[in-house]
């Protein structure tokens, strides 16, 4: 049975500095720890060992220690609140190939066992025994984790039966506190990171790998951007999760880092970072008309045809037939389950398939494949739209989520199934795009752009036809190809002039461009 008593195993070099046949001989070292801070503890009569062999304790019988060690003590009673280690019996021994490795603080009690080697002498895998003269366990530990030649393994806190390798530069630290056992320390990990439709879910894991109650205090940047800030308190050995659903809007490489402001032990790992690469959207929901003969068009953004087997349309109830197409790469599906539809657009040829009903003033649309959300949104009238007039989405590039990048098609049929929106504005090869020269007043403009080097800074100004700076923008796409809406709310009806000057790489590009709002 374990004995309450306050003396723990708190430190082991089962792999001292040298091969296991000459100096591994020699140097195996146990340190017990009194955690008593009032009374000492001696250990006349005790034992220690592993499953094979326990030894009896006794004084070091070599006191030619002292002369390495003056400071030592030849004793079998661990003083209130310090270290007993436990030597190799042949420790002293001159024909050894590192002869007393071990440095220790004045005050540590030496001891060994009656046996040549502690236990069957030392290994990883072993487990360890201090048992009393009354052959009561009073503690019990192992296995211990890899540490490397010439490293101990340290526990964490004696309330803790945990084995950590030693981070001291001497490998150890026999007589002294372990360094490991921090009061505060706290470790950052990236734990998992998955794309889904239009975002990027990615959750990092704070852990309080000290022996205190402690708190973190963290920050979030997206692309360098403050994007949010923590601060938590933790128990010991305890974790926190931090997850975060970013948006797919800048094409390129994108960069979210949590560090922690907080001082530890170690602040090497109190950084974590995550990339991620957002490409061309690929499949997109594009259209949407949810009143009179209702219908869906799908979108393939991408640079590569898709093959979609058992997709779904689903609104937040129910779900359409079982989809299967071949979208060819800059192309479109139309799905409808009204056979009605072809009078209304005689020239497109849809997939006619069980679909949802549709609510006039807000619902859910999605695409799904099996248990991946390739597509969702959550529309409402005032986004546009109205009775057989369709709800056009203005880019691909920007998200499903966002009400801005939705307004009502313009074009005279109510609708453009099958072909590109009449809101849409398409990537130009190389340069700057808007797509038309004559837009309604407070309509969000797509600005479209197209580089050979990565834009990391693209600034907008409005002049009015008088020279008089009215709007100005500033975005970091941080891509090379994207797009991004101008807000016109306020503006009046009028000519104006667009200044735009795209930044990256060490290059500046400048292009002005004449537009009106009716």
């Amino acid at each position: 049975m374990l004995h309450l008593v306050s003396l723990v195993i708190n430190e082991v070099m089962y792999d001292p500095l040298g091969a296991e046949s000459s100096a591994g001989l020699y140097n195996e070292a146990v340190e017990i720890y009194n955690e008593d801070t009032l009374n000492e503890v001696c250990l006349d009569g005790w034992r220690l060992g592993d499953t094979y062999d326990l030894d009896p304790l006794e004084v070091f019988p070599d006191s030619t220690i002292l002369e390495v060690c003056p400071g030592c003590v030849l004793s079998t009673c661990v003083p209130p609140g310090g270290f007993a280690v436990v030597l190799d019996r042949d420790y002293t021994n001159p024909s050894s190939p590192v002869p007393t490795p071990y440095t220790f603080p004045s005050g540590t009690v030496v001891m060994s066992v009656s046996d040549a080697s502690i236990g069957n002498g030392l290994s990883q895998g072993d487990s360890l025994f201090l048992v009393s003269a009354e052959g009561d366990t009073v503690d019990a530990v192992g296995g211990f984790p890899e540490t490397g030649d010439g490293r101990s393994a340290e526990r964490r806190s004696p309330l803790i039966n945990e084995f950590l390798p030693s981070r001291s530069p001497s490998g150890h630290t026999l007589g002294y506190g372990n360094s490991v056992s921090c009061p505060y320390s706290f470790s950052v990990n990236l734990e998992s990171t998955l794309r889904l439709a239009s975002e990027y879910e990615i959750s990092f894991t704070v852990k309080n790998t000290g022996i205190e109650a402690a708190r973190f205090v963290g920050r979030v940047l997206w692309n360098g951007e403050r994007y949010s800030d923590y601060d938590t308190l933790l128990p010991p050995d305890s974790t926190a999760r931090i997850s975060l659903r970013l948006p797919l809007n800048l094409v390129g490489t994108n960069e979210v880092s949590l560090s922690l402001d907080t001082t530890d032990c170690d602040t090497s790992d109190n950084f974590a970072v995550a990339h991620f690469v957002a490409g061309r959207p690929s499949l997109v929901i594009n259209e949407i008309n949810y009143k009179g003969v209702e219908w869906v068009e799908i979108h393939n953004a991408g640079d590569w045809d898709i093959i979609l087997v058992g997709a779904r349309i689903k609104d937040a109830s129910s779900f359409s037939d079982s989809i299967r197409a071949h979208i060819r790469a800059g192309g479109f599906l139309v799905i409808t389950g009204d056979s009605t539809f072809t009078q209304h657009f005689p020239t497109v040829e849809p997939l006619i398939a069980s679909m949802p009903r549709l609510n006039d003033t807000y619902d859910v649309v999605a695409i799904v494949e099996g248990s991946e959300m390739l597509d969702s949104l959550t529309y409402r009238s005032s986004w546009g739209g109205g009775e057989n007039i369709s709800l056009e989405r203005i880019s691909p590039f920007l998200p499903s989520t966002d009400s801005s990048n939705w307004g009502t098609c313009r074009d005279p049929m109510g609708g453009t199934p099958g072909a590109p929106n009449s809101l849409s504005t398409s990537v130009p090869e190389e340069g700057i795009k808007l797509p038309a020269e004559i837009f309604r007043t407070g309509e969000a403009i797509p600005l479209a752009f197209a580089y050979p080097f990565k834009v990391d800074h693209l600034s907008a100004i409005i002049y009015d036809d008088f020279g008089r700076m009215v709007r100005r923008y500033e975005f970091a796409p941080r891509s090379t190809v994207g797009q991004v809406l101008l807000d016109t709310e306020g503006l009046w009806r009028g000519l104006y002039f667009l200044h735009v000057v795209v930044e990256g790489e060490g290059r500046s590009v400048k292009r002005r461009i004449r537009f009106a709002l009716k």
